[in-house]
């Protein structure tokens, strides 16, 4: 009989660890996180498929979709920053019904949105119509790129929004709002 020995890492992460064995006499399988030694018994003749997944010990739970301040960080790629005497660009979805708000830099916009697991489509965006002398073209960017958005991706604190191609049309971090 073989014998498989995971030993614990010492290091600040946890593992978790997918074994996927087979024999002649059926397919066995193993799920969990390796914190300690384990010792699994396998029959003479098993193979064996390991996939290692690191993840952080201490890492940051994702933030959920609504009800959350999503501050535009950046645009196609591109950095996003505020300028003097502007509020920053964000979308708040509303946790009670599929109504979304927020600033797209000079104005302050309104729409409703359509969710189902991670995708995400956003409809009838409407703002008001203030002048800004800078920061209009990003306005207009990030107005154009929420209609493109077909789902969205959140990893901790940071959401990406995507559109029909997978590309990521706009990047935004969660703030905790005092």
């Amino acid at each position: 009989m073989n014998q498989v020995f995971f030993r614990p890492l010492l290091l600040p992460i946890a593992l978790a660890i997918t074994c996927i064995g087979s024999a002649s006499a059926g397919a066995t399988s193993l799920q969990g996180t390796a914190m300690y030694r384990e010792r699994i018994a396998t029959p003479p003749n098993a193979t064996f498929d390991a996939r290692l997944q690191v993840m952080q010990a201490n890492s940051t739970p994702d933030s959920p979709l609504r009800n959350t301040y999503w501050k535009l960080v950046s645009l196609h790629g591109k950095p996003v920053v505020a300028h003097a005497q502007q509020r920053e660009a964000h979308i708040v979805f509303a946790s009670d019904d599929n109504r979304l708000s927020g600033s797209s830099g000079c104005n302050r916009m309104m729409g409703v949105f359509e969710n189902k697991n991670d995708q995400l489509k956003i409809n009838n965006v409407a703002g008001t119509r203030m002048a800004c002398r800078e920061g209009m073209e990003v306005e207009t960017q990030f107005l154009k790129a929420l209609l493109t958005v077909t789902r969205f991706t959140i990893r901790g604190e940071h959401m990406d929004m995507l559109d029909a191609t997978g590309d990521i049309v706009a990047g935004f971090n969660a703030v905790a709002l005092q």
